[in-house]
């Protein structure tokens, strides 16, 4: 597995919180974690890494979206297509706090889940948000 498809992975656990209470985050990622280990090998690193970004981001929620409504002009972040909120969420964790990871990478990476998963305008919509959210906070 490799790290594109490991974040896929977040993605999915990150958009089902918009379908559940945080309380139930631990079940939900074991859950999904033993169901993908049936298909897929999954070594320690990539692992962590999903359990990670998942836990991360759902810890932040607020903050993430406050950042989001922000540059959503004219959108109320309850109108936002779920997937694409789970998807700026994602990213937008990794642009706020995690330095390690380029801010073309966490961009690039979501406008391709947006062009998965999104609709036909998702790509472009997410990538000026993000692009916006790295200019304020990494310059």
């Amino acid at each position: 597995m490799n790290r594109r498809t490991a974040r896929n992975h977040a993605f999915r656990l990150v958009f089902q919180l918009s379908f559940h209470e945080l309380e139930e985050l631990d079940n939900l990622i074991q859950y999904y974690l033993e169901s993908i280990e049936k298909d897929e090998e999954l070594d320690e690193k990539n692992k962590s890494f999903i359990i990670e970004e998942t836990k991360s981001t759902a810890g932040c929620l607020n903050e993430l979206d406050s950042y989001i409504a922000k540059y959503s002009q004219g959108w109320d972040i309850s109108r936002v297509f779920k997937a694409d909120l789970a998807i700026m969420r994602l990213a937008a964790y990794e642009l706020l706090y995690r330095a390690d990871i380029p801010a073309s990478v966490s961009i690039s990476e979501a406008v391709l889940l947006a062009k998965e998963y999104g609709s036909d305008n998702s790509s472009s919509f997410i990538n000026g948000i993000l692009g916006k959210i790295a200019k304020e906070v990494r310059g």
